[in-house]
């Protein structure tokens, strides 16, 4: 999901394959997984790691 303007609370739902390279931050507490999974940045790689000990997406 993306924040629709910065700190106003909308956001709209977005099926995006890759992360914006400029001006948005990775928000864990908006972002999860559907089986328990956990979404963490990673700001060496600038890449969203997921950490599950099971199936999950």
């Amino acid at each position: 999901m993306y924040e629709t303007e910065a700190n106003s609370g909308e956001y709209q739902v977005s099926s995006d394959t890759t992360w914006p390279q400029d001006g948005y931050i990775f928000n864990e507490q908006l972002s999860g997984c559907e089986n328990g999974g956990t979404l963490l940045w990673n700001s060496e790689t600038k890449r969203v790691v997921m950490q599950t000990t099971s199936s999950d997406k």
